[in-house]
């Protein structure tokens, strides 16, 4: 229904107003201002000539609901901007210019920061979701998100992925709450977009393989906020078309959000990092009976660490000699690690010698992961299997000693070594002296 088609039923308004209201141009699935004014218009009309309510319109402070719920602003739905379309309008419907930057530089992944101890995330709850999101979307719009907290439980940023018009294809949103800029370069003489008082920065940058990535940053309310968008040349047009108008809707929070201070950490997991000696390591209640029992001749120990957050629990060490070094890990058995599991039985899936050097050309792709690193069964490992491990290429200037990288599993531990210039003997003489 049209809005001059409510306002005529209600019979509330003089017909002036009506067509006045009307002649307001409205441009089709985007959240510009003329869109508000219309809609401010339409209630202040209505609020003078009997204050009506019509439980489209969140009240101040009330955070709007996704999908249309009961209480929030409904998305905006093609049908609807058809319907609001004046083509005989005067003059052009108001709207913002788009300056990307173009980026010649390539930019850090999202969510990549510096090391934070104890990090983890948490999945969103629909609380924590309504508070952050913005106070308008579109039809197709849907919010999914997680927080990222210190190991102290203290929130430091909130990430936001916004489906778009184009399927498999979202804007990651990521709201910065510890003052750390953004995580791309744009140009010294960046030029800025200015939309609903809001400030963005935008780029563009195409990678070697000609994805295409569009980026934005703002702050807003205090708040780090940053978005990207990737996609292809083919599909480029309608991206940014979608990737503009979500800009433009995340200008639109209602008053008092988005609020942060709703988005606490249900639950702190346990992390540790130490450093340890030798003989700490070894009386390590989780993994000391796996790790290496005795440094090797002639290398220098370079450090030792224990290590546990959200999403790793292991041990390892690191010796050094020049150009050789010898890494052994000790780690909670993974999914990665299971699929990388072996039988000794397939030689296939594990025999270096196999496999002619440039190994790119000469490894099966379904073979290339296990044939890379993998991870034996400690009940099956023999010499004879271990040594076909031993690799001899080496470039020129480099260590001219073996070079291993291979997984032994212990039940639900797994040891991982990678070394370069040990003597492969000595290793596999090292594992049968494990503890376990």
């Amino acid at each position: 229904m049209r809005g001059s088609e409510l306002l005529d039923k209600l019979s509330l308004v003089d017909s002036v107003y009506v067509e006045a209201a009307a002649a307001i141009p409205h441009r089709p699935l985007v959240c510009p201002n003329h869109r508000w004014a219309a809609v401010a218009a339409c209630i202040a009309l209505l609020a003078v000539v009997g204050g009506f309510w019509l439980g489209q319109v969140p009240t101040p402070g009330q955070s709007a609901p996704p999908n249309g719920t009961e209480g929030g602003l409904p998305p905006v739905t093609t049908q609807d901007a058809e319907d609001t379309q004046n083509e005989d309008a005067e003059g052009p419907a108001p709207q913002w210019d788009f300056y990307y930057n173009e980026m010649d530089t390539d930019y850090m992944a999202d969510g990549a920061r510096r090391y934070i101890p104890g990090y983890f995330r948490e999945t969103l709850d629909k609380t924590e979701l309504d508070a952050v999101q913005p106070g308008m979307w579109l039809e197709w719009m849907e919010f999914s998100g997680e927080a990222g907290f210190n190991g102290e439980g203290n929130l430091l940023e909130v990430f936001l992925w916004v489906t778009t018009s184009q399927p498999d294809t979202t804007v990651t949103v990521t709201l910065s709450t510890d003052g750390i800029s953004p995580c791309f370069l744009l140009p010294e003489d960046a030029v800025s977009s200015t939309c609903n008082g809001m400030e963005y920065r935008l780029g563009r940058w195409v990678d070697p393989s000609g994805s295409i990535s569009l980026l934005a940053e703002a702050q807003m309310h205090g708040i780090w906020f940053t978005f990207s968008l990737h996609t292809s040349a083919d599909t480029e047009k309608q991206a940014q078309a979608d990737f503009e108008d979500i800009l433009e809707c995340f200008t639109l929070y209602e008053q008092g959000e988005p609020n942060l201070s709703a988005v606490t950490a249900a639950e702190i997991p346990p992390w540790q990092d130490k450093n340890l000696s030798h003989t700490e390591a070894l009386a390590d209640t989780d993994f000391g009976a796996w790790f290496l029992p005795t440094a090797p001749s002639d290398f220098a120990e370079e450090s030792i660490r224990r290590y546990q957050d959200q999403y790793t629990n292991a041990l390892w060490g690191l010796w050094t000699r020049e150009y050789d070094q010898l890494r052994w890990e000790v780690r909670y058995m993974t999914t990665e690690d299971a699929d990388n599991l072996v039988a000794i039985s397939e030689p296939e899936t594990y025999d270096l010698s196999r496999y002619p050097i440039p190994r790119a050309e000469s490894v099966p792709d379904q073979l290339r992961d296990t044939v890379d690193r993998p991870i034996f069964n400690a009940e099956e490992l023999t010499w004879d299997v271990l040594s076909t491990r031993a690799d001899t290429a080496a470039d020129a200037g480099d260590s001219d000693g073996a070079r291993m990288n291979f997984g032994v599993r212990y039940g639900d531990i797994v040891v991982e070594i990678q070394s370069k210039g040990v003597n492969p003997q000595w290793i596999y003489e090292q594992l049968m002296a494990l503890r376990p």
